[in-house]
């Protein structure tokens, strides 16, 4: 039990035996106003972002949604995004507070009318373009992110795409808490940035665009001697601010291994381009995604697997490498 936890669990009981008369209350005023306590996660910022953005859109696309107050807090292990953070609060009701009365909620019988049922973030793709994106930047958000272009010599004209391939360093160095054999298991997942170099050059050379080279911790720098790709990630220009802007003005975001930075274009409803992409479900009922897959080698057929071989043994459906594994995959 790590020291955290050990302080919860030790000052749960006596917080909770506080806040249960407010938690009665707020019970009894119910057929006035019906309250509700939820907890939004803030250690992933893929999950940060779509899983919350899917909250307010179901309540957009519901409108009977609208019948609760529904009051959050920030899960508080780490924030993945402080500039994120302070978005989704312009958007939404959230006290550190909450916890507390969500501790005395769980207490009582009948907990669950007054619990929100946090979504997860698939299927979050069939609510893009059906309203319009949550998070906004103020006046002077955009003022900083436009200046930073501006000094990148980019102008409000010019293109540019954001591009990201997973690697084990992130989740290493957040989460060094855990052992690198625990997250082994999305290794399968990683790339190597230098592949995505012969694109990012053709978007710039051929077709005018720029690139900037997203993540916050990453393996390696990406190397290339052209002006019009920018490592943003490890030149010392990223700051959490624009790892939001730019992924809400990019043309569109090449990314290899599914990454939750990823989703906050998504949010924006700027076109994803995924390479190596597994598993496969995850992209291709998208009409916003253009894809290349992961190469799938059949120990039995002793080749390369088709895409619709991999559709019709539902290997589309896997996320797990173990599976994959002891299926000669």
């Amino acid at each position: 039990m790590t020291y955290r936890k050990r302080i919860i669990s030790i000052l749960k009981p006596f917080v909770t035996i506080v806040f249960l008369p407010a938690v009665i209350l707020i019970r009894m005023l119910k057929p006035m106003v019906w309250i509700r306590f939820g907890m939004i996660p803030t250690f992933r910022i893929g999950h940060f972002v779509a899983e919350t953005e899917k909250y307010l859109c179901e309540r957009d696309i519901h409108p009977e949604r609208n019948e609760t107050l529904d009051l959050f807090f920030f899960d508080g292990k780490l924030v993945s995004n402080t500039a994120l953070l302070n978005m989704w609060c312009r958007q939404l009701h959230v006290s550190p507070v909450v916890r507390f009365l969500m501790w005395a909620n769980d207490a009582l019988p009948g907990s669950e009318i007054h619990t929100v049922q946090w979504p997860s973030d698939q299927g979050f793709h069939k609510y893009l373009g059906r309203v319009t994106p949550h998070l906004k930047f103020t006046a002077d958000e955009t003022k900083t992110g436009e200046a930073y272009l501006e000094r990148k010599g980019i102008s409000a004209e010019d293109p540019f795409i954001c591009l990201f391939a997973r690697d084990p360093v992130y989740l290493d160095v957040i989460h060094n808490y855990q052992t690198r054999e625990q997250w082994a298991y999305h290794d399968y997942r990683n790339a190597s940035i230098s592949t995505h170099l012969p694109a990012a050059e053709y978007l710039c050379d051929r077709l005018g665009y720029f690139a900037f080279r997203m993540g916050s911790i990453v393996e390696s720098p990406l190397e290339s001697d052209n002006p019009r790709i920018i490592d943003y990630a490890s030149n010392g220009d990223r700051t959490e601010l624009l790892d939001i802007f730019l992924c809400s003005r990019c043309a569109f975001f090449l990314q290899s291994g599914g990454s939750g930075i990823v989703s906050v274009s998504r949010v924006f409803q700027r076109p994803i381009v995924p390479v190596n992409q597994i598993p496969l479900q995850w992209c291709h009922n998208n009409p916003m995604v253009v894809f290349i897959p992961k190469l799938l080698w059949s120990k039995e057929k002793r080749r390369i697997m088709t895409v619709a071989e991999i559709l019709e043994s539902d290997l589309d459906t896997i996320s797990k490498p173990g599976v994959l594994y002891r299926a000669g995959i």
